[in-house]
This record gives C-alpha cells, sequence and structure tokens, in this order.
C-alpha cells in the first residue's frame, strides 16, 4: 500500500506472490484496488466474480471465492465492475473487520497472503490495514514520495490504535536509478527517517516490469533473465528472510516482557 500512485505497487504484490507461490509457498493474491489491475496482470480481463466485493459484503460468509492461477498461486479477483459497486464496498455493514474475519477463517489453506491496495484511503484499504501482519510500502527515488510515505506513516499509527496488535512496515525503493543522484537522497533519507524498515533490495527501472502485465504474466514468466526478474526474486528472498527474523524477536521481547510480568507478580 501507498497513498501515491505509480509506485509500483501492483508490479510488487503480483511478482512477490507468484515468486512465493514459485518457491513452493500456497500463496493467496487479493486484488483490493477497483481498478483490477492485479488481476489482469494475472491474465484474466473482465472479471466478474464472484471476488474481493463478496468478502467485503459478507466476511466470513463469502465462501471460498478464490480460484487457482498458477501452480500454488490463488486469486481473489477484483469484481468491483460499477461505481455503484465500489460505492457499496464503502459503506458496508460488516465494517473493516470483514476482511480479517473472512482471511482469519481461510487462514490453514495459505502460507502467505498477498493484497493489493488502491491508492485511496477507503473501506478497502482501511480493511487491509486492519486485517495484515506486514506491510509492504513501495517508494520512488523522488521527494514527492518521500513526502507521501510521511503523511501515510500518520495514517498508519491511527489504524494500529484499532489494532490489537502492531503492524511491521517495509519499504521497498521502487522504479529506481542508481545513477541519480536525487534516487540517492532521497533512499538515504528513508534510511534515516525509518531505520530498520527500509529493505535493502531495490527494484530498478525496467521496461519489462511495465510490459508483463499487458501478456497476463508476471516478470518470472516474461523475461526471467531481466533486471526485474532478478530484483524481485532478491527482493522475496530478503523479505522472507528479515520478516521470520523479525518474527522470532517479537516471540523473544514478547517471552522476556511475560517473564518480568510473572516475576512482578
Amino acid at each position: 500500500m501507498n497513498l501515491k500512485g505509480g509506485v509500483g505497487k501492483t508490479t510488487t504484490a503480483s511478482n512477490m506472490a507468484y515468486e512465493l507461490a514459485r518457491l513452493g509457498y500456497k500463496t493467496l493474491a487479493v486484488d483490493l484496488d477497483p481498478q483490477g489491475h492485479l488481476t489482469d496482470g494475472y491474465g484474466i480481463k473482465n472479471f466478474t466474480g464472484p471476488g474481493s466485493l463478496e468478502v467485503l459484503r459478507h466476511g466470513e460468509q463469502a465462501g471460498a471465492v478464490y480460484r487457482g492461477v498458477r501452480e500454488n498461486l490463488f486469486l481473489v479477483g477484483a469484481n468491483f465492475s460499477t461505481g455503484g459497486a465500489t460505492l457499496q464496498a464503502l459503506s458496508l455493514a460488516p465494517g473493516p473487520q470483514a476482511l480479517g474475519k473472512w482471511l482469519a477463517l481461510n487462514a490453514d489453506r495459505f502460507d502467505f497472503t498477498v493484497m493489493d491496495c488502491p491508492p485511496t484511503l477507503d473501506n478497502c484499504s482501511a480493511s487491509a490495514l486492519l486485517a495484515a501482519h506486514e506491510l509492504i510500502i513501495p517508494v520512488t527515488g523522488d521527494y514527492l514520495s518521500l513526502q507521501g510515505v510521511a503523511a501515510f506513516s500518520r495514517v498508519i499509527r491511527a489504524a494500529e490504535k484499532l489494532r490489537s496488535n502492531g503492524l511491521k512496515r517495509w519499504l521497498l525503493m521502487t522504479r529506481f536509478q542508481p545513477q541519480r543522484k536525487l534516487a540517492q537522497e532521497v533512499k538515504n533519507k528513508i534510511s534515516d527517517n525509518f531505520p530498520g524498515e527500509l529493505l535493502h533490495t531495490e527494484i530498478r527501472e525496467n521496461v519489462a516490469l511495465a510490459e508483463s502485465p499487458g501478456f497476463g504474466l508476471s516478470i518470472f514468466e516474461y523475461a526471467s533473465a531481466s533486471t526485474g526478474a532478478r530484483d524481485y526474486g532478491a527482493m522475496v528472498r530478503e523479505f522472507l528472510d528479515r520478516s521470520e527474523n523479525a518474527r522470532i524477536n517479537d516471540d523473544i521481547n514478547e517471552g522476556e516482557f511475560a517473564g518480568v510480568a510473572a516475576h512482578a507478580c
């Protein structure tokens, strides 16, 4: 998620989900953007559902609204086919907890769920913020994107107050041009302002990343030798490593706290 458009949210969600599946993880991709670009990017055109709209409307009652799109990869498609349907989704009776309840009901069927979110603050994005365990924020190498992350951080803090647990945040440099001084400056500022949260892997600007969705293919299927495929492959491996370490550290901290609390009692 990022409230700024054009930073590579769908590209990241699509290729991350595909690579996790390719590595053998049962992966669920959820398209929460009414534009449906994630759904299109897997080669499913003019999707009519059932899909994410049913999940937002009915929560646990939505049923199995996912379909297999690749080996180990399943999709909840975006079926916000009209503006009216989108408006309905924004004021639904179950509220933003419906998505989290549906995901919890289906949690034992998947190793990972990757959600692609719209660049707006609406019921779709609020639902994702409440349901997710970790958040990846794609950021391009320009100052407007940097300002957007600062503003978005306030939204995240507000969402965390409504959650029962924290939300681990990762920032990912996308459309990165390492030869540009500005891109390096923005990267350094992000690293300074969000210590320990910036992924080391950079997704370099690569035309194949822009072309592959038009063919309904991931970057790994479309151009496996491209810099885009190498970068997203490295990014997923880094995410798996750092995410697992973060969970281990959280468990250690919680255990230490519990021990101290027990001793105090």
